[in-house]
């Protein structure tokens, strides 16, 4: 399935991608196991973009149609004084799209422009543990693991989420 991947602004489309990560997590009920209810702040990631530290990729089919996105956050290490570091928020294909390319095409895309565009020295992506094939597809493309997360979701009588 020939897909066009290409960098751009969420500013513009974010409403299409918001509804794109919403039946990403309808279609993979495993997605929201261990966390709390999906519930994006899409203004944080429209003012990261406002001041320059949000880089964000998009996959489509030839007529248009909204497959995949991959979106970095782009900042300063803190602890590694003036590192530049691409943190992936988000990397999500359509599920009829998994397991032909389209993420690993959406992170090499991201890749060669950190290398050939940016002052980017490091980037980083985390992986869900319930997602079974995330893992061979950032070693495939160098990435190496680096360290593992651990969470614990609290119970906070009276939160109404």
């Amino acid at each position: 399935m020939p897909v066009v991947i290409e960098r751009t602004n969420l500013g513009p489309i974010w409403p299409e991608v918001k509804q794109l990560v919403i039946d990403h997590y309808a279609d993979t009920p495993v997605a929201q196991e261990g966390i709390p209810p999906l519930d994006m702040d899409w203004n944080f990631f429209l003012n990261l973009e406002e001041s320059g530290n949000l880089c964000f990729f998009t996959a489509r089919e030839p007529e248009g149609s909204l497959v995949g996105i991959n979106m970095y956050m782009v900042l300063y290490h803190p602890q590694h004084i003036g590192r530049l570091v691409a943190i992936c928020n988000s990397l999500v294909t359509v599920h009829r799209y998994r397991g032909h390319g389209i993420g690993t095409s959406l992170i090499e895309t991201a890749l060669e422009h950190f290398e050939t565009q940016t002052d980017v020295e490091m980037v980083t992506h985390g992986y869900r543990t319930v997602y079974k094939g995330a893992k061979p597809l950032f070693s495939r493309l160098g990435f190496t693991r680096a360290e593992e997360t651990w969470t614990k979701l609290l119970n906070r009588e009276g939160d109404p989420r």
